[in-house]
C-alpha cells in the first residue's frame, strides 16, 4: 500500500514540473509521462496482488476536520478499475509526447501537462478513496 501512495506522490511531483519548464515542451511532456509510468509500475504490484488473491489493503490517517479521515484502500474491484486507468493514462501520455511535439505554436504546453497529470491523480484517488470526505 505504501508503494501505491509513493506512486501517487511521484505523479503529483512530476505534474508540477511542467509549470516550471518554461518553453521546453519536451521536459514538460516527458516529466508527466515518466510520472504516470512510475505510478503504474509502483501501483501494479498492489493491484495484481489484490486481483489474484482477493486481499484488501487499507491505510487511514486522521485529519483535523471533524469526522474526516484520509482513508485509501484497494480491494479487487478498485484494482480492477485502477490498473486499466493507469495503463491507459500512461499510453495517452506517451502518445501525447510525440503529438504535442508536432504542434508549432508559441504557447507553452506546460499547463496542459500539469492538468493532465492532476486529472490522472484525481481519477486514481476517486477509485481508491474509502470515505465521502476524500471522495
Amino acid at each position: 500500500m505504501k508503494l501505491l501512495i509513493a506512486g501517487f506522490f511521484i505523479l503529483m511531483v512530476s505534474s508540477f514540473v511542467p509549470l516550471f519548464s518554461g518553453r521546453r515542451r519536451r521536459v514538460a511532456a516527458l516529466s508527466v509521462a515518466a510520472g504516470t509510468f512510475c505510478c503504474l509500475l509502483l501501483s501494479a504490484g498492489v493491484c495484481i496482488d489484490s486481483l489474484f488473491t482477493g486481499n484488501s489493503f487499507d491505510i487511514a490517517y486522521r485529519m483535523r476536520l471533524p469526522y474526516a479521515t484520509f482513508a485509501l484502500g484497494i480491494d479487487p474491484l478498485s484494482a480492477f478499475f485502477l490498473l486499466p486507468l493507469l495503463l491507459l493514462s500512461t499510453l495517452c501520455a506517451v502518445y501525447g509526447v510525440s503529438y504535442m511535439e508536432k504542434k508549432n505554436s508559441e504557447v507553452s504546453s506546460g499547463t496542459g501537462w500539469f492538468f493532465f497529470g492532476f486529472l490522472v491523480l484525481a481519477m486514481s484517488l476517486v477509485v481508491v478513496a474509502r470515505n465521502g470526505m476524500l471522495f
